[in-house]
């Protein structure tokens, strides 16, 4: 709770970390956890965060129980990366 006030007051883009799960629905589903993402890569406001171990079970997800081509799972991984405020 005081690093998110620390970053309002002092005008920081809050830092979010997203569920592999809030992913996976939103790659396959439209609705609000797509919203939420698609508004939150576009705001100066917040900076997304994500590591290599959730990259790897959002691909592992997508492989084994979605049966996504290796195609498709590269285009999901490009995207996250190449997505504005995602380090």
């Amino acid at each position: 709770m005081i690093s998110f006030m620390n970053s309002v007051k002092n005008n920081l883009p809050i830092k979010v970390v997203f569920d592999t799960n809030v992913y996976i629905s939103a790659i396959l589903n439209p609705g609000k956890p797509r919203d939420i993402l698609i508004e939150s890569f576009a705001s100066e406001e917040i900076q997304v965060l994500i590591s290599e171990p959730i990259l790897t079970e959002i691909e592992k997800v997508l492989a084994l129980k979605f049966n996504r081509t290796h195609s498709d799972i590269s285009a999901i991984h490009f995207a996250i990366m190449n997505s504005q405020n995602v380090d």
